[in-house]
């Protein structure tokens, strides 16, 4: 399963630009996103109305990361943060750990089916999270980012 594509970020439907304090910046396509080896996640937040709970199907995060080799300080990944951008700009901040599976019970994931349904771009989903207001949809970019100096 080949992670990299060799289209510019941005330019296929669907891929994902892994980019920021990264040794080798990576584009995540709908291929990959969609292959057997991702797993399926239920998920159960508010919105401003009400209470939803979905099925998703995608891939875990943390190893789409570590595939374009963070760069990381003294304090390991730990010191290291993630922002998801979506196509209209929204962006949300993730810690090391919401992605580990060694710090989070259920790490976020992106996410290429709905219940079911194909989504028209990848969602960051954070299955834990109270809230979706760290679901970012339309997802384009995942950008690593020093929390040190």
């Amino acid at each position: 399963m080949d992670a990299h594509a060799d289209n510019p970020p941005g330019s296929g439907d669907g891929a994902v630009l892994i980019s920021g304090a990264v040794e080798s910046p990576r584009t995540f396509t709908a291929d990959y996103l969609s292959h057997p080896t991702c797993g399926t996640q239920s998920a159960t937040f508010e919105t401003h109305s009400s209470s939803e709970t979905h099925l998703f199907q995608g891939c875990a995060l943390e190893p789409m990361i570590m595939a374009a080799q963070p760069v990381a300080r003294a304090a390991g990944n730990l010191s290291l943060g993630v922002l998801a951008v979506g196509a209209d700009g929204y962006t949300a901040a993730l810690s090391w750990g919401d992605l580990s599976p060694m710090l989070a019970r259920r790490p976020a994931i992106v996410a290429w089916r709905e219940d079911g349904n194909l989504l028209p771009r990848p969602r960051l989903v954070v299955p834990d999270d109270i809230n979706g207001a760290r679901y970012v949809k339309q997802l384009t970019e995942l950008r690593v980012v020093p929390l040190t100096d």
